[in-house]
């Protein structure tokens, strides 16, 4: 079997190779838009093979054939996405979104079959509580209606084509490499930096929190299963508050800080308190069959 991964060399890429790396003997072939952005990753020299790409870089002119070019890959997991954390870009939605269509309907016009692509739970909007995979979605910020819109337009041209196509929205990922500007990365920092004290909002609204070695197993495993599609909330479907989420960073770290909650306000984009349901990711996992994979 042989699996793309694009966006590669990012927080999530990352971690989905090198799972795919101890845990299977697919091919893995890996794509960033550079290789200045490959070169410093764990897994460069240990793959199959990188072939840089830029999705900047196509057209409506179909010159390129994208299977050929990446070598005729049996499963595409398409992680990328320019812009983040800024959720209000319009990035999202003039770029993001126009030349990731583009780049999805080349494979699956050129005969692809199967493709995993990450959603957001930004798709979802403000709704509160638990939620589910069909729900209604209103999103909120140009980077969940770019999202939403991508979703809309994988599954129309999958399904006129016979696709498997699987779409995952992320909740609250955290871990080793994840963007500085993120929660957990700057309690992390903190603690190592010697400081007593950690500014941080009031920290009771709730949210779903998964580590990110998870997730990559998650996404992996749904990427490389059959007889599912759709859309799967990848979520731990537990609901936990900010500031107990930071106190059991504080407690596996062995640290003790003095929390300044309150310091910040509530982020204006996403609800108070929400978490996904997982039950149909978790159905979709136990067909996962590990010695299939080869």
């Amino acid at each position: 079997m042989r699996i793309l991964v694009t966006g590669a060399s990012g927080f999530i890429g990352k971690h989905i190779v090198d799972y795919l790396l101890k845990n299977t003997q697919a091919e893995i072939i890996c794509s960033s838009p550079s290789q200045l952005d490959a070169e410093p990753t764990p897994w460069y020299g240990k793959v199959s093979k990188y072939i840089p790409f830029d999705i900047l870089s196509l057209n409506n002119d179909k010159e390129i054939n994208l299977m050929e070019y990446f070598n005729h890959p049996d499963v595409l997991i398409y992680l990328t996405w320019l812009g983040l954390p800024n959720y209000f870009s319009d990035v999202h939605i003039e770029k993001n979104l126009v030349y990731g269509n583009l780049f999805l309907s080349n494979f699956i016009n050129n005969g692809l079959k199967n493709i995993l692509v990450t959603g957001t739970c930004l798709e979802y909007g403000m709704k509160e509580g638990e939620l589910f995979e069909d729900d209604k979605c209103e999103p909120f910020t140009t980077y969940g209606i770019a999202k939403y819109a991508q979703y809309l337009y994988l599954k129309n041209i999958a399904e006129k084509n016979k696709v498997n196509y699987k779409w995952a929205r992320l909740f609250y990922m955290y871990g080793e490499g994840q963007n500085p500007k993120s929660l957990y990365p700057q309690l992390i920092q903190t603690i190592e930096s010697g400081e007593t004290e950690f500014r941080m909002s009031k920290g009771d609204q709730q949210r779903d929190f998964l580590h990110i070695n998870m997730v990559a197993e998650y996404l992996c495993k749904l990427a490389l299963t059959d007889n599912h599609k759709g859309i799967f909330n990848c979520s731990s479907g537990n609901p936990m508050s900010v500031v107990d989420f930071v106190n059991k960073i504080l407690k596996e770290k062995n640290a003790s800080l003095k929390l300044e909650t309150g310091y910040y306000d509530y982020p204006d984009y996403e609800p108070f308190s929400f978490w996904g349901n997982n039950t149909k990711l978790m159905n979709a996992l136990k067909n996962y069959n590990h010695n299939a994979i080869q």
